[in-house]
């Protein structure tokens, strides 16, 4: 379920038929994007709360600064609705934060190679050899808040979709059933 590219379709033929009878391709651009958006609202919602409740301390900001990888935001600010207008393209990002992957998706059991290096080759530049067994450093299991999230989901999104575009026809004026 670590699939990073999920995606649902939906069929609105009826919806189609009506919105295609629209003149204005403004006015019609406007709707099916208005649509969509509803559907990336309902999705968003459902992830930001999945990721609350199994992550907790994913709205807690920033973590002490190294020098180097200073995060002053919190995790959940990664879960972004990404829009490309020209394509009449609407989605739900959640790896904005590249630390969202690893609990998305887990991690496997993690240990370091050794302890302390004990000689120095200074004609070849290598390191002689490690001392010590390899540490353990955990394991993060997969969460699975995204997935889930989209998976659950998908028909309220789609009556929201659907919901959205009829409307903004019938503030055009165009009566439907």
């Amino acid at each position: 379920m670590s699939d990073n590219s999920l995606q649902v379709q939906a069929d609105f033929k009826d919806v189609d038929l009506i919105i295609d009878t629209l003149t204005d391709e403004n006015i019609r651009h406007q709707i099916m994007m208005d649509g969509l958006k509803a559907g990336a609202d309902v999705y968003y919602n459902q992830i930001i709360s999945n990721l609350k409740s199994r992550l907790p301390n994913s709205t807690v900001t920033g973590i002490k600064n190294t020098g180097w990888n200073v995060y002053t935001w919190p995790m959940i600010n990664g879960v972004k609705i990404k829009e490309k207008d020209d394509e009449e393209w609407v989605g739900v990002h959640a790896l904005s934060d590249f630390r969202l992957q690893f609990f998305e998706s887990g991690t496997r059991s993690r240990y370091t190679k050794g302890h302390k290096i004990t000689g120095y080759n200074p004609n070849k530049k290598t390191r002689l050899k490690r001392s010590g067994k390899g540490g353990y450093r955990g394991r993060i299991q997969a969460l699975h808040f995204f997935s889930d999230g989209i998976l659950s989901e998908a028909q309220r999104a789609t009556e929201a979709i659907e919901k959205s575009i009829i409307n903004g026809i019938r503030q055009q004026g165009i009566d439907i059933k």
